[in-house]
């Protein structure tokens, strides 16, 4: 009788261990147990280098420069109704983005940039600029020489931009003349921090 004992207590035994999902293959029964370890790596391997080129795009664009400062060649500057204020003197033009044929400074990257203008008008004389973003004026400078003085205005403003925008000068009111050239009417930017 203990033999049949023992007997339905090896069976039971034996039917639990093959029926456990935990039991699990060796790899050494894997058909090529190296070959699939490579496989992962290579994988895995291939999965980082795309991840770090992904980063190395983005420290790029972090660590992008990109400034200008533009003034007249010439003063003063005549300026027609609606004008656009075209200064085509750059001293500086880090990043290529201003045009000193069409006055445009073209975003580079998207981010955050900060413009100053500074204008000066001419004796007795008016001065209304926007800061223009493509085709909308975002800010303004207003300025009224008297009839002894020269009057100068500047303007700085903070703006979020998306990269291919425009960001340019035009004359407001066909008040404005004239303006004085040289150093005593300039346009910068540059940029904040770059978007991630």
């Amino acid at each position: 009788m203990s033999n049949k004992w023992a007997l339905l207590f090896l069976f039971t035994l034996l039917s639990s261990v093959l029926s456990d999902p935990v039991v699990r293959k060796k790899r050494s029964d894997d058909a090529n147990p190296l070959e699939a370890v490579v496989e992962r790596l290579s994988q895995q391997v291939i999965a980082m280098q795309s991840e770090l080129s992904v980063l190395n795009s983005k420290i790029n664009t972090l660590q992008t420069n990109v400034a200008f400062h533009a003034e007249f060649s010439q003063d003063p500057v005549t300026l027609g109704p609606l004008a656009a204020l075209i200064m085509d003197r750059v001293i500086t033009n880090t990043g290529s983005g201003y045009d000193q044929h069409t006055g445009n400074f073209h975003v580079p990257v998207s981010g955050s940039y900060m413009f100053v203008v500074n204008c000066m008008g001419p004796i007795d004389g008016y001065i209304y600029v926007d800061i223009v973003v493509d085709d909308a004026s975002v800010d303004e400078t207003i300025s009224h020489g008297d009839t002894y003085h020269w009057d100068h205005v500047s303007e700085s403003i903070i703006l979020h931009l998306k990269q291919g925008q425009r960001v340019w000068l035009k004359q407001n009111e066909n008040l404005t003349k004239s303006i004085r050239g040289s150093h005593w009417s300039t346009f910068s930017g540059f940029l904040i921090r770059a978007d991630p």
